[in-house]
């Protein structure tokens, strides 16, 4: 792991779950704050604050993301600790935005379990190209959303949840 020496770092976590839905990922913030808690005890990181949202990083406009990067640029904080690059940025925007930062030394460090980036050229390569992978998987994953319901409609099924009222059954007739 290749960590700022500099002992003046502000940190603040950021943890995010992709959905808005309460039954969809219900642990995923929890378990991102349990390993962030982790990692900050382990490095003897002072958090200026943990910020979390439930909203996905495939666009931007997230709140509190960009409440994240205001403090970064206002120097409140100049160190992100994250469990996940992913749950950063899944669009060239953030990413983008991210890596200016780093540019601009505003933001000294992101620190996940398995790395610390610094703003050095390679770990900001290593950043984008990190960006871009989160990147590709969302437009994958959306890819692969439409074909899906597609296939459903071609089979003559309906293609989400049925309305109010209504019950989803397959072909066979089973609920």
């Amino acid at each position: 792991m290749n960590s700022n020496t500099n002992t003046s770092l502000k940190w603040i976590a950021y943890a995010r779950k992709s959905t808005e839905q309460e039954d969809k990922q219900t642990l995923s913030i929890d378990a991102q704050k349990r390993e962030i808690a982790e990692l900050v005890a382990k490095r003897s990181f002072e958090l200026t604050d943990l910020l979390w949202e439930n909203k996905t990083a495939y666009k931007t406009g997230r709140t509190e993301f960009n409440k994240v990067l205001a403090r970064i640029e206002n120097g409140e904080a100049n160190a992100i600790v994250v469990y996940h690059l992913s749950r950063l940025a899944r669009n060239t925007a953030d990413g983008g935005r991210i890596i200016y930062l780093m540019d601009e030394g505003k933001l000294k460090e992101i620190c996940t379990p398995t790395k610390s980036y610094i703003n050095n050229a390679d770990d900001k390569f290593f950043l984008q190209i990190e960006f871009g992978m989160n990147k590709k998987s969302s437009d994958d994953t959306s890819a692969y959303v439409k074909r899906d319901i597609g296939s459903k409609l071609l089979k003559g099924e309906y293609p989400s949840y049925a309305p109010i009222g209504y019950l989803n059954i397959d072909k066979n007739g089973r609920i």
